[in-house]
């Protein structure tokens, strides 16, 4: 395998000439051997992977070349640690790609000079960046390597640097699909840069992904958790409206801000109700009209941010109550001649009463609340018909109409007590539900 080295004399300079060697591969061949100075040229089909070259294709289909140069640092007398490198350019015929690839060797000589170890590290594949001039199609440029040029696309032109990355090699060995993967950096003519990537897989390219545009949303998703858009919504009268039949008129306020800032939107939209409205980006207001229970929602868009606020407009029902004669009935112009008491917003009403003869408390409410689930004096004590004497509402309510001051017709359910000595106190209605 090693030839001797012959001197040259060179106008009166000596030096070593090692000529190349030509090595058959076998499954004996093996790249750590390759310690001794010089050049060889290595071919054969490779049928074994174990002679630690940086290549995976084995078989019958195998074939391989390629030039080994050697180097070794010159041994001195007080060094115990040489170096040795090797530079390997190989053809690899399965994988379909001609690769440089270099490593390097600590060689160290053990105690008193008989022998020696090396430590071998890696294979590193060269890369070299390609000129390739004016190109009006980057669909060639499949090889591993870094190339950079002008491109000239539909469009514009652009000067590139261009990475590619294939898996050939990888994929013939384990059968896999091969792929090809491009990453560019382009600088545009107006001045503007671009980073791009695609793919081929499939005997098809991809399109190409700009990797501007995406960072941008990544940046802006992140801009938008950082500082969301900020909304509020307010409405007046805020308070809770009594249901009249008749509609009355609410008017919503809004604000928009990023970081404590006013922002101007660039869309508004309102629910209300069943009913839609794209409102004026500069609209900070809007007058709506309700009959009774309305849900809003305020959804808002600025500078890529979205944020929604609901609020609702809340109706009521009136209850009645009063200590009233014997002889009272319940009728429409009876009941609301009766104390007009707070709208009802709880299952629970305290009426306060005070004290009168041979009176009778009566107590009206909307019958759309349900029965009379428990009628209470203020000490806890029921007072329904239950044959004690003192608890004197009756179980079952004498049902009348009340027309409102808006038009609407309400049933409604009248308790009365039986006619007794009214003491003062405080007597707790509940009923099933409320508005």
């Amino acid at each position: 395998m090693t030839k001797k080295a012959r001197i040259l004399s060179i106008k009166g300079t000596e030096y070593d000439f090692h000529p190349a060697i030509d090595v058959i591969w076998t499954t004996s061949f093996n790249a750590d051997n390759y310690i001794t100075a010089g050049e060889y040229h290595i071919a054969g089909i490779r049928l074994s992977a174990n002679d630690n070259l940086p290549i995976d294709n084995v078989g019958e289909n195998a074939s391989l070349a390629g030039r080994l140069i050697v180097s070794v640092t010159p041994e001195g007398n007080t060094t115990y640690r040489h170096s040795v490198g090797q530079v390997l350019m190989l053809s690899n015929a399965e994988g379909k790609e001609t690769k440089i690839y270099t490593r390097n060797g600590n060689r160290t000589i053990l105690e008193g000079g008989a022998d020696y170890v090396i430590t071998w590290g890696r294979w590193v594949t060269l890369q070299t960046n390609e000129q390739v001039g004016l190109v009006t199609s980057l669909d060639d440029f499949i090889d591993n390597g870094i190339y950079s040029g002008i491109y000239q696309n539909a469009t514009d032109y652009e000067t590139f640097v261009m990475v590619v990355v294939n898996n050939y090699a990888i994929a013939k060995a384990v059968g896999c699909d091969r792929s090809i993967a491009q990453y560019k950096f382009a600088l545009m003519l107006n001045g503007s840069a671009e980073h791009s990537n695609r793919t081929y897989s499939n005997g098809i390219w991809s399109d190409w992904t700009n990797e501007n545009a995406v960072v941008s949303t990544k940046l802006t998703r992140v801009m938008n958790v950082i500082f969301p858009l900020e909304i509020s919504l307010s409405v007046s009268p805020a308070t809770i409206q009594e249901f009249t039949g008749s509609s009355k008129s609410f008017t919503l306020s809004w604000t928009a801000k990023v970081d404590g800032e006013p922002i101007v939107p660039t869309s508004i939209k309102l629910q209300v109700g069943d009913l839609s409205y794209n409102l004026s980006t500069s609209a900070t207001s809007y007058t709506v009209s309700a009959t009774n229970d309305t849900a809003l929602t305020l959804t808002i868009e600025a500078d890529g941010r979205t944020a929604t606020k609901t609020a609702n407009i809340n109706f009521a029902r009136r209850y009645y109550s009063g200590v009233v004669d014997a002889s009272w009935t319940p009728t429409d112009a009876t009941i609301k001649a009766l104390a007009k008491t707070a709208l009802k917003t709880a299952a629970a009403a305290t009426v306060t009463y005070s004290a009168a003869t041979q009176k009778k408390i009566v107590f009206a409410y909307p019958a759309s609340h349900g029965l009379m689930s428990a009628i209470k004096d203020a000490y806890g004590n029921s007072m329904f018909t239950l044959g004690d004497e003192g608890k004197t509402f009756n179980t079952a309510p004498t049902p009348a109409k009340v027309t409102l001051s808006g038009g609407a017709v309400l049933d409604y359910n009248v308790y009365e007590s039986a006619v007794t000595n009214v003491t003062s106190g405080n007597i707790t209605f509940t009923t099933k539900s409320y508005d």
